[in-house]
């Protein structure tokens, strides 16, 4: 999993999409838009840290579909879960993804974006294709996968390097229900989350 969230630490502002009350941009063109607009609040040294990460979180919920990217990482687990369980496990999950993509993104020291094409796979799915640029001129691979929210485009999951980000938690996560229950996983994710947020308590005194 490190390996993963680690690959996204450039790409993952191209997913911080923002809409717009006056029209519905393509998914493409509303990557692309915001990612000026994340990248301004990253490299603005006039905020501090605290002031950064409440930007970028309101932004990645709006960006995530996290209740989708939930269903699907539980997978039939979802199902048989109950209904104080499947909101336990949303709650759980975004905060999983936020402090990680937050110490990706705070990680950010000027690999570029560079963008592909945009494939529609349903009326209102689609495809974004972008590459992450590395200072030795690595380019990195990553496909959102996008549907039509409201006024938006928000994603609900995204493949890097050929490996999908839903489908390798779900491979996890899917042992652990099976080894341990569903409430043997909340007890590892507010684990893991705990350790996120010492984490950058602890690189934040540093």
């Amino acid at each position: 999993m490190n390996r993963i969230s680690s690959m996204w630490m450039g790409g993952v502002v191209a997913l911080l999409i923002c809409g717009t009350a006056w029209a519905i941009l393509s998914p493409a063109e509303q990557i692309k838009q915001t990612t000026d607009a994340v990248l301004s609040v990253v490299t603005d040294d006039a905020l501090d840290r605290d002031a950064k990460r409440q930007r970028i979180t309101d932004m990645l919920k709006d960006g995530f579909d996290f209740g989708t990217m939930s269903k699907l990482t539980l997978g039939l687990n979802w199902r048989k879960a109950t209904p104080e369980q499947q909101e336990r496990f949303v709650s759980l999950f975004t905060e999983v993804l936020k402090w990680t993509y937050v110490t990706r993104i705070e990680d950010y020291s000027g690999e570029r974006v560079e963008y592909g094409g945009e494939r529609m796979t349903k009326k209102n799915r689609a495809e974004v294709e972008t590459f992450i640029v590395t200072k030795n001129g690595t380019r990195i691979p990553i496909t959102y996968k996008v549907h039509l929210s409201g006024e938006r485009w928000r994603a609900y999951d995204v493949v890097i390097e050929g490996v999908s980000l839903i489908r390798n938690y779900r491979g996890n996560y899917r042992v652990i229900v099976k080894n341990d229950g569903l409430d043997g996983l909340f007890e590892i994710m507010a684990q893991k989350i705990q350790q996120l947020e010492e984490s950058k308590q602890g690189t934040d005194k540093a």
